[in-house]
């Protein structure tokens, strides 16, 4: 539904540009159709995100079932369980960075169409509730692992591992018991943000559509004021 909406905004700024060969296609229409591609785009990586962390977390639950009773991986093996596991903190940093850029976008409708139903306001206040409570509870997960040294560390972009943590038979079990509780929790986390980009992505796009719809409708009543004007004229 969010792409059947997009293809109405951008549908309905071609017509606005097409009307009668000579309205020209303002700098606000052409804004309204990229602001509106920046939604659907930030929807879509929601949801390709959610099932990439998916698909992460899948593979650390079986790599930790494996490494419950080993004394070390090996470091062929600490090889394979490493590339899931930067997977995993690549995904989380684009999940925050999505979410900050959904608040930018959100912030633009709301300057240049108002907010009468508070719906975008709130949007933005969930976002970013979302991005603090993320970051809380990954830090609550590494302050267990942490205990006994470092293995994660929060960034500004996320989350990364430790330098030194395969370096130990104790550091690389650590850190994939600690990859596999966060890939869980971030299947939830970024489950629930697609669901609050998606819903209000909806609502964002409705607006812009409604607005264009009524830039059309005027530019017809115009059109036909004028040319009714120009038949009638006395010459």
């Amino acid at each position: 539904m969010v792409n059947e909406n997009a293809r109405r905004v951008w549908m309905r700024s071609a017509l606005i540009f097409g009307l009668t060969g000579c309205l020209p296609f303002s700098e606000a229409m052409a804004w309204q159709a990229s602001v509106g591609m920046q939604i659907v785009q930030q929807a879509e990586l929601s949801a390709q995100l959610q099932q990439q962390i998916q698909q992460v977390q899948a593979q650390l639950q079986m790599v930790s079932q494996g490494a419950k009773n080993l004394q070390s991986l090996g470091q062929n093996a600490w090889n394979t369980v490493s590339g899931p596991i930067n997977e995993m903190t690549s995904i989380i940093g684009q999940a925050q960075g999505l979410a900050y850029k959904s608040m930018s976008t959100a912030a633009q409708i709301k300057s240049a169409f108002g907010d009468p139903t508070g719906v975008i306001t709130n949007y933005q206040q969930k976002l970013q509730g979302w991005v603090s409570n993320n970051q809380s509870q990954m830090a609550g997960v590494m302050q267990v692992y942490n205990k006994s040294g470092e293995i994660f560390r929060l960034t500004s972009s996320g989350v990364e591992m430790a330098q030194g943590a395969s370096q130990s038979a104790v550091g690389q079990l650590q850190a994939i018991q600690a990859a596999n509780q966060i890939a869980a929790l971030q299947a939830n986390q970024i489950a629930a943000l697609h669901q609050t980009i998606q819903s209000t992505s909806q609502v964002m796009l409705d607006k812009m559509a409604a607005d264009q719809a009524k830039d059309v409708n005027d530019n017809n009543i115009r059109s036909r004021v004028l040319n009714g004007s120009l038949a009638k004229g006395v010459y």
